[in-house]
């Protein structure tokens, strides 16, 4: 592993860009209404491993925003009204 050195003003710009992107993704949540997995996993009743699947079929696709990850609520109420159909079917 190579190890590179920044300079401690280098560090502080990319934390302070790194800060003003994460304002903006939550400032947009109410917009873009976007979930918490712990909040997914309640509405669709499904554990950790059933959000991968998803992830890996291209059913939800999260971002992940310092360690957390967040889905767009539209994709998870497809989900929730598609299961709906079928046991309706």
């Amino acid at each position: 592993m190579k190890i590179e050195l920044v300079t401690r003003e280098e560090f502080e710009n990319l934390n302070q860009r790194i800060k003003i992107l994460e304002e903006q993704i939550l400032s947009k949540k109410s917009e873009a209404k976007i979930l918490k997995s712990k909040d997914v996993k309640i509405l669709l009743n499904c554990c950790d491993s059933t959000l991968s699947n998803y992830k890996k079929k291209n059913i939800l696709h999260p971002m992940k925003v310092g360690g957390t990850k967040y889905y767009n609520h539209e994709e998870v109420y497809n989900i929730i009204n598609k299961n709906k159909m079928q046991m309706a079917s």
